[in-house]
């Protein structure tokens, strides 16, 4: 099996569908100006670009152990896209914690 060959060309971004038309119509195909393109060793090929993301810094490990954010466990709880809806699970789940606050033994659930 041989290997395929890229051979790419580029109009301006800028054209209109019609003149991109235009252009392929007044152009022989053996006459547009191809550039022969090797891909690179992660098989890029178009916009290719000089990267070092290998050698980078994960930070999403370094935001995950410095700044591990608003952890309640509860995230069903105190997270979501519905204001109003969120809103009353908030304060259903206040609710249910000054519940156990109220309690005469003053114990919670899982905590001894």
């Amino acid at each position: 099996m041989t290997k395929a060959r890229i051979f790419y060309h580029s109009l301006p971004d800028d054209m209109r569908r019609r003149e991109k038309l235009d252009w392929f119509q007044e152009n022989k195909f053996d006459k547009i100006p191809f550039t022969h393109l090797l891909p690179d060793e992660k098989h890029n090929w178009i916009n290719m670009v000089d990267n070092d993301f290998e050698t980078l810094l994960d930070l999403s490990q370094v935001f995950e152990a410095v700044f591990p954010g608003v952890n309640t466990a509860k995230d069903d709880w105190v997270f979501g896209f519905d204001k109003n809806l969120l809103r009353k699970k908030v304060q259903f789940f206040i609710e249910q914690y000054n519940q156990l606050l109220d309690k005469d033994d003053n114990s919670f659930p899982g905590i001894t």
